[in-house]
């Protein structure tokens, strides 16, 4: 794989901070903490992209050995186009704003290799974490602890990609996904003892996260254009 040329961005920055101590001396306890991470890093993408006259319908030019396409025929005719140019005329809309997709060649392919797009993206992912609990002495024997958790990462685009275990993105910047996944938990349990036999446990617990996933990149609108233009298979009711 062709590299980029230049060195990676890579930043890490973990901070916080923990707090806790009794509340009622011997009877309430309480603890608490918050962590936040800030990562910077740049991330490498390459592809096999359209070339600028590719892109006008112009197919004469050299290709790729082993890599570019037969030459587009006629569904007319079943014959090459004259020259291996598309008219105008019959370049469709939908495909011209497809094309958009992707970004213009800027390397040329190594011996045997099909790439001619490489770059380095710099990303962004945040993570913070808030924690709280409490214990409580009922008496000498029972004890009661509550622990709440709130934590979330986020990754706006241009995304890390499958670097950070994301899925369903392409390698091109033009239109991308943010990503984030907020998350909670709650346990409350209640602990007595039994003296040299054993230990009675209850426990209540609680937990969920989600994924948010919206639309943004170089062109976040294209999506939309291209689908206004390209009616869907199976549109919706």
């Amino acid at each position: 794989l062709r590299s980029t040329g230049r060195k990676e961005p890579l930043q890490r920055h973990d901070f916080g901070w923990t707090l806790g101590g009794p509340i009622l001396r011997g009877k309430l306890h309480f603890f608490a903490s918050q962590e936040w991470n800030r990562e910077r890093r740049g991330v490498l993408r390459s592809g096999q992209v359209p070339t600028a006259e590719e892109r006008q319908g112009r197919f004469g030019g050299p290709g790729i050995p082993g890599c570019t396409p037969p030459r587009p025929l006629d569904p007319l005719t079943g014959r090459p186009f004259p020259g291996n140019v598309i008219p105008d005329s019959r370049l469709s809309p939908g495909g011209l704003l497809l094309l958009q997709l992707y970004p213009l060649p800027n390397t040329v392919p190594e011996a045997g290799g099909c790439t001619n797009w490489v770059d380095s993206l710099p990303t962004r992912i945040t993570w913070r974490q808030d924690n709280v609990r409490l214990d409580y002495s009922l008496d000498e024997r029972t004890r009661l602890m509550v622990r709440a958790t709130q934590d979330g990462w986020a990754n706006s685009a241009p995304n890390a990609t499958s670097a950070n275990g994301l899925w369903g993105d392409d390698p091109y910047p033009a239109v991308e996904s943010a990503w984030k996944q907020p998350g909670r938990s709650m346990i409350a349990q209640l602990t007595r003892s039994l003296g040299s036999r054993g230990i009675n446990t209850l426990r209540l617990a609680y937990s969920a996260n989600r994924f948010d996933i919206t639309p943004e990149g170089e062109d976040p609108e294209l999506g939309k254009a291209i689908n206004a233009t390209i009616p869907p298979l199976f549109p919706p009711e």
